[in-house]
């Protein structure tokens, strides 16, 4: 059986770190991983990924971020008007929403800093391992197995410049639609529904049907 070394770095207990600088840096990008899940910020998450995925997250993070912020101007338009509609957008903006990451134990296999963790939707999280790295010499973090599934077909061929035109598309609606129904042109649920399907088939974000 192979041994694995019990890690203890202060800075993920919030005690003052006696530790090495590698180490104290490792702690650092854990922290800043965990803060980043919660945070529900595609944006914010990508810096702190390893591998393939951190790549394309980081290629997505400017245009969900766009795509996020379109949305919440959407989102308060509505309320300012008293309209009664959730956007129907929203979970495709904000895939990180409502997620917790509890950072458990870090623990060394040889070459690898193994990170114990309990993670999923708030209030229903389950424990599963991840893997801190080095990458040209700053610490990063495997996905957990869920949003790395999610993940997966944004990783195949060009399908990551597909997703960025989406949201591109997405933020466009979402901002119209705020102007729309701020200066009056959207009066009701209904409005601003037609107009939405409207938007939507005009920049080809989803086909008619024949």
């Amino acid at each position: 059986m192979r041994q694995l070394m019990l890690v203890l770095w202060p800075a993920l207990l919030g005690m003052p770190s006696a530790a090495s600088a590698q180490d104290d840096a490792g702690a650092a990008a854990l922290a800043a991983f965990k803060v980043a899940v919660e945070s529900g910020s595609v944006k914010d998450l990508a810096p702190h990924v390893a591998g393939q995925a951190g790549q394309v997250l980081r290629r997505l993070a400017e245009p969900y971020a766009r795509a996020r912020a379109s949305a919440e101007r959407f989102e308060a338009a509505l309320a300012e008007k008293n309209i009664s509609l959730e956007n129907p957008f929203a979970a495709s903006v904000r895939p990180l929403a409502d997620l917790q990451l509890d950072l458990l134990e870090v623990s060394k296999d040889r070459e690898r800093h193994l990170v114990r963790v309990r993670f999923g939707p708030r209030g229903r999280a389950a424990e599963e391992v991840l893997v801190l790295v080095q990458e040209d010499g700053v610490w990063r973090v495997t996905l957990p197995v869920a949003l790395l599934k999610d993940l997966q077909p944004v990783l195949r061929g060009n399908a990551a410049d597909q997703r960025v035109r989406q949201l591109e598309t997405l933020a466009d609606i979402q901002d119209q639609l705020a102007r729309d129904v701020s200066n009056g042109s959207l009066k009701n649920r209904d409005d601003v529904l037609l107009r939405l399907l409207v938007l939507s088939r005009e920049k080809n974000l989803i086909r008619p049907t024949p």
